[in-house]
């Protein structure tokens, strides 16, 4: 039967039960009222019987009297109010493996976050794998030891201080907004496998920003881009404009990639994630880029721009920075449009805006709206799996755009 009593210089009473094994217990009911802590007791007591093995009993677990063991003490820590979640997991867990089930997965923050971004790296872009890491390593290093904790022990909270403390950094609301969207893929991850009952990233608002925008090049500027340009640039700046690439797509192009006979180039682009089916693949080339490549026709596996293949975009020798330096030769004014504060330069004006220019020029030209998207690889709505268009179609669309290289030229 269970009872309970005072125990000297405490001001709890003790609640004494029979456990699941027959031996007599008694636990602090962390109770000053008589009638409070009896009624703990009795619940003890009734926890117990369930979980007494008999040929009656309505459940029989080898593990019966730890079990209960386990349960009277986590009573004890919600009343003290020092109950975790990865203790009540952890008594979960318990109960499925003596039922003859898997373990719920209690892996740590840092274990959870490194294998996703192990994984990710296999799937993703090089550059977006390279986004995931170095957020979540930053991520991990601001959690510090709760990075060793339980994934179920992370909060809204600690995704919001990590957010704040970016910003203290003097990163941009939109950079620290990045960093908090990234997060979320994980967490929305372990919400999905039943590691986390809510994703604690996505209790954290986005910061208000003003958004940094890039503008096409005139005309002008785009033929003083040319002229001032040496071979390999030159040809790098038809790319970008005639095809919409980015830059190292372009600097990386291959004399394998040009099908002179298709008049097409055949690439996926870096951007695009490696484990879904490619969106854009081939892109037709159009007539002032292809006399350039018929000019400098090569072979093989040969890359187009020899000095140009395998350098990065970022970085003081990068491909970017070295455009900006042939915009400034050729006195095309650009500039900083950051948002105060931001902790990296955004310009209006670079490699990227080769594409946004074709887009834009093609579009003043009057070719439909979806065969520019096409031909750059934008995403569309343009039911873009039933729509197929052959060379010539795509050639006489883009006909209507001014021409850069004058004829004869």
């Amino acid at each position: 039967m269970p009872s309970v009593h005072r125990r000297t210089g405490s001001p709890f009473w003790q609640g004494a039960f029979t456990d699941a094994s027959g031996r007599r217990c008694q636990r602090s009911t962390m109770e000053r009222e008589h009638a409070a802590a009896l009624a703990v007791t009795e619940r003890w007591q009734r926890e117990a019987d369930a979980l007494t093995v008999t040929p009656e009993s309505p459940i029989a677990l080898a593990n019966a009297p730890a079990l209960l063991e386990n349960f009277v003490s986590l009573t004890q820590r919600a009343k003290a109010g020092t109950l975790t979640v990865a203790d009540a997991r952890g008594l979960m867990s318990e109960l499925l493996a003596a039922s003859g089930q898997d373990r719920l997965r209690n892996e740590t923050t840092r274990e959870f976050l490194e294998k996703f971004v192990a994984e990710k790296t296999k799937a993703r872009a090089q550059g977006t794998a390279l986004r995931y890491k170095r957020i979540v390593a930053d991520f991990l290093k601001h959690l510090g030891r709760r990075a060793d904790m339980p994934l179920g022990n992370l909060t809204a909270r600690d995704v919001q201080e990590f957010r704040d403390h970016e910003l203290d950094r003097g990163v941009s609301n939109a950079s620290a907004n990045m960093a908090v969207k990234v997060l979320r893929v994980p967490l929305n991850t372990a919400r999905r496998q039943g590691l986390l009952t809510t994703n604690p990233a996505e209790a954290v608002d986005s910061l208000g920003h003003e958004a940094a925008t890039r503008r096409a090049f005139t005309l002008a500027e785009l033929r003083a881009l040319l002229a001032a340009a040496d071979g390999e640039w030159k040809g790098m700046i038809l790319v970008g404009y005639y095809c919409g690439f980015r830059i190292q797509d372009a600097a990386n192009l291959r004399w394998s990639n040009i099908d002179f006979e298709r008049q097409v180039i055949v690439l996926r682009p870096g951007k695009e994630r490696r484990d879904r089916k490619a969106h854009k693949r081939e892109t037709t080339i159009l007539p002032e880029l292809l006399k350039w490549l018929e000019a400098h026709r090569g072979v093989g596996n040969a890359p187009l721009f020899p000095t140009l293949a395998g350098k990065r975009s970022g970085g003081d020798f990068g491909l970017s920075l070295t455009f900006r330096k042939l915009m400034r030769k050729a006195d095309v004014a650009y500039e900083n449009v950051a948002p105060e504060g931001a902790k990296k330069a955004f310009f209006n004006l670079g490699f990227h805006a080769l594409r946004h220019s074709h887009v834009s020029h093609a579009a003043n030209a009057g070719v439909p709206e979806e065969i520019r998207r096409e031909h750059v690889g934008h995403a569309s709505d343009v039911h873009e799996g039933y729509t197929h268009r052959d060379t010539a179609a795509i050639k006489r669309a883009f006909a209507k755009m001014p021409r850069l290289i004058p004829k004869g030229a």
